[in-house]
């Protein structure tokens, strides 16, 4: 299956149909959204979408990937106080709970995280 890779424009990356696309850019494929949603992504000026060379390797993904298991693994070991009035685990507190030099983590990821993690009400 042909694959894709979309990129933000913006050093910091850009959200746009649930995923962050950072401007090293992240490998899809095809049938990994919906036609409405690679409509946004084709009409979005802040992504840009072109064919990925054979050999890419989605090294942005991986380290996406390996930041939200160890915020999950870190919220696992946060205690009571370590939560916000609002349930969300304190960006503050995951910070100290994670490895040293740790980047990426933002109050948007770990909102995403939690609504993975808690169960349904």
């Amino acid at each position: 299956m042909k694959r894709l890779i979309i990129k933000a424009t913006a050093a910091a990356g850009f959200f746009r149909c649930g995923v962050h696309w950072p401007e090293a850019g992240k490998t899809v494929s095809r049938d990994e959204f919906t036609p409405e949603q690679w409509t946004i992504l084709k009409d979005e000026p802040n992504l840009r979408i072109g064919p990925a060379p054979e050999d890419t390797v989605d090294v942005a993904g991986a380290i996406e990937d390996s930041l939200r298991v160890s915020v999950r693994d870190a919220i696992g070991q946060l205690e009571p106080g370590d939560f916000g009035e609002d349930g969300l685990p304190k960006v503050e507190a995951l910070r100290k709970a994670l490895p040293t030099g740790t980047k990426g983590l933002t109050k948007a990821l770990v909102a995403e995280i939690w609504a993975e993690l808690k169960p349904a009400v």
